[in-house]
């Protein structure tokens, strides 16, 4: 099975793993802890948001729904419409955290319309561009990449008229995704990039991480999996500082990348950590992802036996796919797996069970996949005429969605079908068919070399620009210094000066009083950066070691101050009674001298 319901992936990391909360007590299970804040809560906003995980946590359809239900009833008595609509907008993601099923995207334009009429009647601009994110996502899953940019640019031009980072990087972010969708690498990475920025600029650690989970799939997708790793390292760190369970989402991650690394003991490892990370937090319900990641990890590795024993001594999986309605992804494996163990006649069995439902609710690719492996079977059975049947609407099936890959495996199984049948003409056909494919996936593939050569230009462009803003700052920052350094040696040597000459006692306190201030102030601005850096920015580090500065400088400030007022003024009595000595001498001696004459 070449790709295992890509899918399935979004219902649990985006249904389960989407902010949820902990229980500190010890005591209660993740479930448990949300009732238990949900009968505590005092206010309404804290009622809704304890629905609303719990229709994200709840795989039973039915309550679910109840608990939505609830929120949006609490939401409109409430009579708020920022509440209103951001309970409409809360209730979208649990629907677009499965878009396999074609009604949940129904559901999910429903509550996107009526969110989106609030925000338009209220002004809640914010919101609007939430809603219209939204409408790209589901244009999106629904494969029409034409209205999803029409949706994701109107998201961006009401972003750029209000003053919100949190919808800036949403309209960005959603943006870049949309192009990734369109293969327009280079654009995405731009608006993957503006989103950065802005988030780089708010400060807000919820934005940057966001930003580096878009980074981390961009990369990923175009095959730069190393880059792909070090943004899932930032994402799992910025979780980690937070101390959230969304650590267990972001481990899958780091191993799902390192199973596109071809490297499936990193990967497994890096899944039975997410399993520890649960066991912390006490939320059972999330070990689930780790176990269709494993799961699928042997499948991956063609170690089908061996998965689907995993996957039947984990029955809390199975009972999720039975809820959600995937039964029949559940039949297809097992007639995977009894096709390459030679038990051809329960393959068959589970084959027909699975197709019906297959054609009816899966995605093209799931569709593809299942005609396929259909294929292969009927291959190994000896019917070539079924094979060639289902190959032919695997081939159809691919076409229609331009799946160049699966286009030229199709053709080259119907071309050894055709041989072997001694259907010349039509291997003939296919042999061509295949060598134009061939063709079309070498030029895809050099037109992914070219664009990831721009990405990395445009990267290191952005890059190098940074560093001459850098030096720049920098360099204009060494002449302020120095400025005020020149500027400090100039106001103590005219104190000294003033020493000198003929000027009031006040002037000369009043030069020393700035004099020092500009000292000291210039001290601390020195040594602020440095500050920073041994307190790593922790508020009640840097308010301590200030404080103890401070209790140093203050009175050293006072003690210099008056030293060297002191210092100056009696210097010029000095000075003062020294010359009138002089003035005496010299008179005594002139009276002296007349006398004698």
């Amino acid at each position: 099975m070449r790709r295992l319901f890509p899918h399935l992936l979004n219902l649990f990391l985006l249904t389960l793993c989407a902010t949820l909360g902990y229980s500190q007590d010890g005591k209660l299970s993740h479930m448990d802890s949300v009732r238990h804040r949900l009968d505590t809560a005092k206010s309404t906003a804290d009622k809704i948001d304890q629905l609303v995980e719990l229709a994200r946590m709840t795989m039973e359809r039915s309550k679910a729904d109840d608990y939505a239900t609830q929120s949006i009833e609490l939401a409109q008595l409430s009579r708020d419409p920022r509440l209103i609509a951001s309970t409409y907008l809360r209730n979208t993601e649990r629907f677009l955290g499965n878009p396999s099923l074609a009604d949940n995207l129904t559901q999910a334009t429903k509550n996107l319309h009526l969110a989106e009429l609030i925000a338009r009647e209220t002004g809640l601009d914010d919101l609007l561009v939430a809603v219209y994110c939204g409408y790209a996502d589901v244009a999106d899953d629904r494969g029409n990449d034409v209205k999803a940019l029409e949706y994701s640019t109107q998201a961006l031009a009401v972003a750029a008229g209000i003053d919100s980072d949190k919808a800036k990087v949403k309209a960005f972010c959603t943006a870049g995704k949309i192009y990734v969708s369109m293969n327009q690498m280079l654009l995405a990475l731009r608006n993957y990039l503006n989103a950065l920025d802005v988030a780089e600029k708010s400060g807000q650690p919820e934005l940057l991480r966001n930003c580096y989970a878009y980074l981390r799939y961009f990369y990923g997708v175009i095959g730069e999996y190393d880059k792909s790793l070090d943004y899932a390292l930032k994402v799992y760190d910025e979780d980690r500082v937070r101390w959230n369970n969304d650590m267990a989402q972001d481990l899958l991650q780091i191993g799902d990348v390192f199973l596109l690394k071809e490297q499936p003991d990193l990967a497994l490892k890096m899944y039975e950590e997410s399993i520890h990370v649960t066991d912390t937090f006490r939320f059972d319900l999330l070990k689930v992802n780790s176990y269709e990641k494993i799961f699928i990890l042997y499948f991956k590795t063609q170690r089908y036996e061996q998965g689907v024993q995993y996957l039947f001594a984990h029955k809390d999986l199975l009972d999720i796919f039975h809820e959600l309605g995937f039964d029949f992804y559940v039949d297809q494996l097992l007639a995977v797996n009894y096709t390459h163990q030679g038990r051809y006649d329960s393959a068959l069995y589970y084959f027909r069970k699975s197709e019906p439902e297959t054609m009816a609710n899966s995605t093209p690719d799931i569709q593809i996949d299942f005609y396929m492996d259909f294929g292969e079977y009927y291959k190994k059975v000896n019917k070539p005429g079924q094979a060639i049947q289902y190959f032919n609407k695997a081939y159809a099936l691919a076409a229609a969605t331009g799946s160049l890959k699966n286009e030229e495996k199709t053709t080259d199984s119907l071309e050894s079908l055709y041989v072997a049948g001694r259907n010349f003409p039509a291997a003939l056909v296919c042999e061509q068919r295949g060598a134009e494919e061939r063709d079309s996936i070498r030029t895809q593939t050099q037109a992914t070399d070219l664009m990831k050569l721009e990405v990395e230009n445009d990267q290191r462009r952005r890059e190098r620009l940074a560093e001459e803003e850098r030096l720049k700052t920098e360099h204009r920052h060494n002449i302020q210094y120095m400025g005020f350094t020149m500027g400090l040696v100039v106001l103590f040597v005219a104190l000294v000066m003033l020493a000198r000459l003929r000027v009031p006692v006040w002037l000369i306190r009043a030069l020393v009083f700035v004099s020092f201030i500009f000292l000291f102030e210039f001290i601390i601005m020195l040594a602020d950066k440095q500050i920073q850096t041994w307190t790593a920015e922790e508020p009640w580090k840097v308010l301590l070691l200030k404080i103890i500065l401070a209790a140093g400088m203050v009175p050293l400030h006072h003690w210099l101050e008056h030293k060297v007022v002191h210092y100056l003024s009696h210097h010029k009595k000095s000075e003062k009674v020294a010359a009138g000595l002089t003035g005496g001498e010299q008179a005594g001696v002139a009276t002296a001298g007349g006398g004698g004459l």
